[in-house]
């Protein structure tokens, strides 16, 4: 029993249960961080209003 316990709590101490937990969310975490700032410099270029304005113009 102590033996299971001592190795669950090495493997806390070194990291690889957080990494087991965190690496499928780091990747998805990373795109939503990207696409956040793809529609950020969207907006703050004005490139969105462009875009806006020349859809409605056609429909």
């Amino acid at each position: 029993m102590s033996r299971s316990n001592d190795a669950l709590s090495d493997m806390i101490h070194s990291g690889s249960v957080i990494d087991c937990v965190v690496g499928p969310y780091s990747r998805a975490i990373l795109y939503v961080v990207l696409g956040v700032g793809l529609i950020t410099s969207i907006y703050s270029s004005g490139l969105y209003f462009f875009v806006w304005h020349g859809w409605i113009a056609e429909n």
